[in-house]
């Protein structure tokens, strides 16, 4: 069972990097949120920088112990963070378009609401550690960096809300799903991240190895490799670095 306990900065260069800062000190609590008003150096995947205002938006990391999973099925871990981001979002603005940019970005529509940067430490057989960033636009209006697709909880309602209430709820939303991934319920999980997809089982153009191509995505393997069919029926199977999605 997941222990909630914030632990609060005013100012940290990055939540992840602060939490392994802790954790050399000392253990933490399984659930343990390192939470920081603003961050100098937000990070996300593929060395993209996570722009937040100070004090608008929910910038935390998770740290877990998921022991009693094997390091090949690592990337459910990736599938549980994303699930719990995308039940929170969705019971902000249940009647909007909420998906999962694959890997681990939230959309609405064609807008990225939330990041994710989950960082497993492995020994031998085990995972014994992970830390998994959570960045997720709330009362931010503005948003100044080349970041595309931005779009924040208030962009969309218009209303103001609570920072604390909001990680009080993504708590929840992540203690249950996770509960999911301890109890082995491996089937539930893959199921419900394919099905969120972004994008999933329609056509669509994307950047493959350069160059433009029209495809639809179908799955995602237990790697976390995603899965994707042409108009002539040529299937793909690639990771991050290979594919981009064309927005």
């Amino acid at each position: 069972m997941l222990v909630y306990n914030l632990i609060e900065f005013e100012e940290v260069d990055s939540t992840n990097n602060k939490a392994k800062e802790l954790l050399e000190k000392k253990i933490l609590p399984e659930g343990t949120a390192i939470i920081s008003e603003f961050q100098k150096k937000g990070r996300g995947l593929d060395k993209n920088h996570w722009e937040s205002e100070k004090a608008k938006n929910i910038l935390l990391s998770f740290v877990l112990y998921p022991v009693f999973l094997e390091p090949a099925k690592q990337f459910l871990l990736n599938q549980v963070i994303s699930l719990s981001v995308l039940d929170f979002v969705k019971c902000y603005l249940p009647n909007e378009n909420v998906k999962i940019k694959w890997p681990n970005d939230i959309y609405i529509n064609d807008k990225k609401i939330a990041g994710i940067l989950t960082e497993n430490s492995i020994q031998g057989r085990n995972i014994t550690r992970t830390i998994a960033g959570i960045g997720i636009n709330i009362n931010q209006l503005i948003f100044k960096s080349d970041a595309p697709n931005p779009v924040s909880l208030k962009n969309i309602t218009g209303e103001d809300y609570n920072i604390i209430n909001c990680i009080d709820r993504l708590f929840l939303c992540t203690a249950k799903r996770y509960k999911l991934l301890e109890y082995g319920n491996f089937d539930k999980i893959n199921e419900d991240y394919i099905n969120s997809l972004y994008r999933f089982e329609t056509n669509y153009f994307y950047k493959y190895k350069k160059r433009k191509i029209e495809a639809r995505i179908t799955g995602v393997n237990e790697y976390g490799f995603l899965q994707l069919f042409t108009p002539d029926n040529k299937f793909i199977e690639c990771d991050l670095k290979e594919i981009e999605f064309l927005i």
